[in-house]
């Protein structure tokens, strides 16, 4: 599902959507499992990778991001952005074309969408710093506002070392951001309405060396590449009695980096990807059932 939360200058509080926007969300809902715990799963069968656009990029992108419109996908050379657009969902996208529309975000972009409100997350480096945290922006976001999120471990300890990969959800009207640390995975919610103190669970998909992760709009399905098995796509869900995700599958044939999962429909779900099939490293397109 597409959406968000914060506090200060952002004004949409996440725990204020009512029952009626969740109907909203689950009916749009990009849905690719009939039922979100584990023994309801259905295994994903995947099609090709192929090339987001017939018209290779100039340099390397990485690090794809649909936009809540389903048609724009941004990726990043070094700290530049770039957008491609398609004419409607299932089709190519067209030229990637450079873009200063998003620069408040930094890196690994996010967006989501509540209460028509269009928002976003990424990694920054603070001014005079060296590791990344979390900021959580509204529109315009060249410019922001963007607000940090302070990240606690289990122990309540502030998350102060590196942060990246971050990928907003909303799972039962509340809002979740799943995100890389070294080479494991975590999930975080607000510890209140309009909370920007965010309490920070390891997710246990067992030994690997995961990076960015991906979330489906729900927040129910995660995707994320391990390079310890080749760059493979591993899958989990949420498993509401164990208030954590568990891993379902891998997907050894789908090999790439930076995951992120597209649009979604009761018919399926794309899934896109970074890795090098033309000689230069760029985003992917798979459709799953």
């Amino acid at each position: 599902m597409m959406f968000w939360s914060s506090c200060g200058r952002v004004n949409f509080d996440p725990r204020a959507i009512t029952e009626q926007d969740a109907r909203v969300v689950d009916e749009d809902a990009r849905v690719a499992v009939p039922d979100a715990e584990p023994e309801g799963y259905v295994d994903v069968v995947c099609g090709p990778m192929t090339p987001v656009s017939p018209v290779p990029p100039v340099d390397a992108l990485i690090e794809p991001a649909l936009l809540t419109d389903g048609l724009t996908l941004l990726a990043r050379f070094s700290f530049q952005d770039h957008i491609a657009v398609r004419a409607s969902p299932g089709e190519d996208f067209g030229e990637w074309s450079r873009t200063t529309d998003y620069l408040a975000l930094a890196q690994d972009h996010s967006f989501l969408t509540v209460a028509g409100e269009e928002i976003g997350v990424g990694a920054e480096i603070p001014a005079g710093g060296e590791d990344r945290q979390l900021t959580l922006c509204s529109a315009p976001f060249a410019t922001g506002p963007c607000d940090v999120i302070r990240l606690f471990d289990s122990s309540g300890a502030l998350i102060t070392d590196d942060v990246d990969g971050p990928s907003l959800a909303l799972r039962d009207g509340e809002l979740v951001v799943a995100f890389n640390r070294g080479s494991e995975v975590f999930f975080a919610r607000p510890r209140s309405a309009g909370s920007l103190d965010w309490d920070a669970t390891r997710i246990d998909i067992g030994t690997g060396l995961y990076g960015d992760p991906a979330l489906s709009e729900d927040g129910r399905i995660l995707a994320v590449s391990d390079t310890a098995r080749g760059n493979s796509i591993q899958l989990a869900v949420w498993d509401a009695s164990a208030d954590n995700f568990v891993p379902v599958q891998e997907l050894s044939t789908i090999i790439g980096g930076s995951p992120e999962i597209g649009l979604e429909t009761a018919a399926g779900w794309e899934l896109f990807l970074v890795t090098d099939t033309r000689g230069v490293v760029e985003p992917h397109r798979v459709s799953c059932l």
